[in-house]
């Protein structure tokens, strides 16, 4: 009896398998995608292991000798990545639409003034201009900032003449000025950092008059796991409909072929659009997430949802068998969810995967919460987020036609 069970079992098992073998899109989600994703994971989450390097937007007012060498400092092997900006308006502009955690403005007479026991509002002083939702990003820049001016200013005062200079401008007599200096200057010739009183001169600022609550950061990601829970319902039920040969007898029905997809992508439509604004409503009434306007909202609402109603419709049409369409709408939905941002922020990814992470959908439907929250996007920066969801969700429908027109005539 008990041979005779594992006979069985052996068979079943066997059985199982070489229905796998024969449906290539079900092998490839089975034994290769665990690996491709597990890759695609390592990689996403290297730049929070410390691999990557954070990038600082520049402005350099001062343009002087000291403003280069303190750009070089910044750029040492264990710095920070540089990018130039053209002026303070511009830098900030990129800070607010989380382009990059932080620019760093030097401003006109950078290394002339006095350094030396002055306060952060003083004249001349460097400023950061920070994103306020990536305060970890925004603590070590603001750290790797001030040891770099305290190393510039260390190493200008042992400059003949300089030290000198700082103490008359700040009013000491030209006697007590090169005494003072002298004492500096062998302080810091013997690396005793404790007898010198440099205080780096640094302001950070934020881009945001009031800080983001805990809730308006994780609204976004939120969002974006709502909208697959909407495409994975509907896509499942279309390629059950499609396999059980529902939409088979739809089509032979006398109607056009284009309103039965589009009553299938109505009502993913609709859900998504209900979860959106019932998670919008909490967020604002319970947990007091501010918003631009209410036409904003409704308008990243009505995007979003089309967006990624025309991506199902698109996935769900990839292949002809009910278990490899649901593995492809599965496995396509959980890597554009991480390389867009739902899993883990932009700003822990390597640089070269915030490029990648422009082809998801969800990288855009995150910055269009964002952007009618705590960012307040102006109409013309919401006007293209918006315009990139409406482009994925028409890709999506046109892709979705072809690939049902395709299987019809086949």
């Amino acid at each position: 009896m008990i041979r005779k069970g594992l006979r069985t079992t052996l068979v079943i098992g066997l059985k199982d398998l070489t229905l796998v073998g024969r449906e290539p899109s079900v092998l490839f989600f089975v034994l290769l995608f665990p690996v491709i994703f597990g890759l695609l994971f390592g990689a996403i989450f290297s730049g929070a292991a410390g691999s990557g390097r954070s990038t600082v937007l520049v402005v350099d007012e001062a343009g002087n000798e000291a403003s280069t060498h303190f750009i070089e400092i910044l750029r040492e092997p264990d710095g920070v990545e540089i990018e130039n900006a053209a002026d303070r308006a511009a830098a900030e502009e990129r800070v607010r639409h989380g382009g990059v955690a932080v620019a760093l403005v030097i401003p006109a007479g950078f290394g002339e003034a006095s350094p030396i026991g002055a306060s952060d509002d003083a004249e001349g002083s460097v400023r950061l201009v920070a994103d306020a939702s990536r305060r970890a990003e925004v603590g070590v820049v603001s750290g790797m900032v001030h040891g770099a001016v305290f190393r510039l200013t260390a190493e200008l005062a042992q400059r003949p003449g300089i030290a000198e200079q700082w103490l008359e401008a700040g009013g000491a007599s030209p006697a007590r000025s090169s005494m003072i200096a002298a004492a500096m200057r062998s302080a810091i010739g013997a690396g005793d950092n404790r007898e010198v009183s440099l205080r780096p001169r640094v302001t950070v600022e934020s881009v945001h008059v009031v800080r983001p609550s805990s809730w308006e950061l994780t609204f976004p990601q939120a969002a974006a796991w709502a909208l697959v829970g909407c495409v994975s319902g509907f896509g499942a039920s279309l390629t059950s409909e499609r396999a059980s040969g529902t939409l088979q007898r739809l089509r032979s029905l006398p109607i056009p072929g284009w309103p039965i997809l589009a009553g299938k992508a109505l009502a993913c439509f609709v859900s998504a659009v209900v979860v959106l604004s019932a998670l919008q409503v909490v967020a604002s009434v319970g947990f007091g997430s501010r918003v631009t306007s209410l036409v904003a909202v409704g308008l990243a609402v009505a995007m979003s949802a089309w967006a990624f109603t025309g991506l199902m419709m698109f996935l769900a049409s990839i292949t002809s068998s009910e278990q490899g369409s649901e593995g492809a709408v599965r496995a396509v939905l959980l890597v554009l969810a991480l390389v867009g941002g739902a899993g883990a922020p932009l700003y822990f990814m390597p640089n070269w995967m915030q490029v990648v992470s422009s082809v998801s959908p969800f990288r855009w439907a995150i910055l269009a919460f964002e952007g009618v929250s705590y960012r307040a996007f102006g109409f013309a920066d919401l006007a293209v987020v918006l315009g990139v969801l409406g482009l994925f969700g028409a890709l999506g429908f046109v892709g979705a036609l072809a690939l049902s027109s395709r299987s019809a005539r086949g």
